[in-house]
């Protein structure tokens, strides 16, 4: 508004002193002494972040009186909705866009740029589009047009992902080389807990393609949740990709980053988490990327937590509990789950999966709404 006001007053005592009003060639003069309108560089710098969907209003439309006070708010307005917001109803992601933006505003204005910039942990609130639009504005940004170093430390296998492998660099906690460089694939290996790699990532990404939902469990629940489909709702079979290639891999931690990495990534067909009822972390759903908590079977009180749960008490009979030596020369007895696995296949019991009933119905739910359900 400063800038505004300068203005108004710098035309007005100039047509006065002239009695002329030559607007353009006034405007040229006043933006050689002050530069450029600050929301216009705003204006030209937010077309470089594709993914950020708002505009930001002016003061052009306000008449400046000589003799009155007159205050402005900067909004922004949403570019297909038309709705106005303040910067404070942003999301995380969308402030920390904005920041950046006001940042390189900042140094276009000052016309000194810093000759190093540090982002520590600038994606965590990021959207993959998100992610891909912030390297390349400080690609040519920073690093291209103004030769800028910029250090990007980040936890995100998707940042990496997205990253050029030239410029991937892994810190570690103890050792000579406490900086290496590695390639994309080791450096996803590492950050996804070393269960998946980026030949297995890309071929989970195809199966999703040919499928309207693609289901994401742990362990043993995947062969669990194919018979319950085939014996409840056999006409889905087609409709879905259990993925299992993962199988011996995927506890609950590993599900949990795979989750956080798919919830970031640009994909079109829903994905479906489905974790152990003991799992208490509260994730944040995306688009297409969903999770469901398996619910507690209560009246089971032999087995308590994961899948098998579910099953009806009786099932779990004293052959199911060999006994093992414990370490003090003790003996302990616990469920031994293959063999139990191997016993519910060969029953082959639609009565086995009667709690199995809410799974087989978020399924449902997730390939007819595509999505549009949270």
């Amino acid at each position: 508004m400063d800038y505004w006001n300068k203005y108004q007053m710098f035309l007005f005592k100039q047509i006065m002193k002239t009695k002329t009003y030559e607007e353009d060639r006034l405007r040229t003069e006043f933006e050689e002494k002050y530069g450029p309108r600050p929301w216009n560089l705003i204006e030209n710098i937010l077309l470089r972040f594709s993914s950020f969907e708002y505009t930001i209003n002016n003061p052009e439309e306000i008449e400046i009186d000589p003799f009155r006070f007159q205050s402005f708010s900067l909004t922004l307005q949403h570019k297909s909705k038309g709705i106005k917001i303040p910067f404070d109803s942003l999301s995380s992601g969308e402030k920390i866009l904005f920041s950046l933006v006001l940042s390189i505003y900042k140094s276009v204005g000052d016309k000194v740029f810093p000759s190093l910039l540090l982002l520590d942990e600038i994606d965590a609130s990021l959207h993959p589009s998100q992610i891909q639009n912030l390297l390349d504005v400080i690609n040519q940004v920073f690093v291209d047009q103004n030769k800028v170093k910029v250090i990007i430390a980040t936890h995100s296998p998707s940042t990496i992902a997205l990253a050029k492998e030239e410029n991937i660099f892994v810190v570690n906690k103890e050792g000579e080389n406490r900086i290496e460089k590695q390639s994309k694939q080791e450096a996803l290996k590492i950050l996804s807990e070393g269960f998946i790699t980026l030949d297995e990532g890309l071929h989970i990404i195809d199966q999703m393609a040919k499928k309207e939902l693609t289901i994401f469990t742990e362990g043993n629940n995947l062969d669990y949740i194919k018979i319950a489909i085939e014996l409840i709702a056999p006409e889905i079979l087609d409709k879905i990709e259990i993925v299992d290639n993962l199988k011996d891999r995927t506890g609950k931690n590993q599900l949990l980053t795979l989750y956080d990495l798919f919830s970031r990534m640009n994909h079109k067909r829903n994905i479906l988490f489905i974790l152990d009822c003991d799992v208490s972390t509260e994730e944040k759903e995306s688009e297409h990327t969903f999770y469901y908590r398996i619910p507690q079977n209560k009246a089971n009180t032999k087995v308590t937590k994961g899948i098998e749960n579910l099953f009806p008490e009786d099932l779990f009979e004293a052959k199911f509990y060999p006994p093992k030596i414990k370490d003090d020369g003790g003996f302990q007895a616990s469920l031994d789950k293959q063999r139990f696995l191997e016993h519910i296949k060969n029953r082959n019991n639609k009565e086995d999966f009667v709690y199995f009933t809410p799974i087989i119905d978020k399924i449902k739910e997730l390939i007819i709404n595509r999505g549009k359900t949270k």
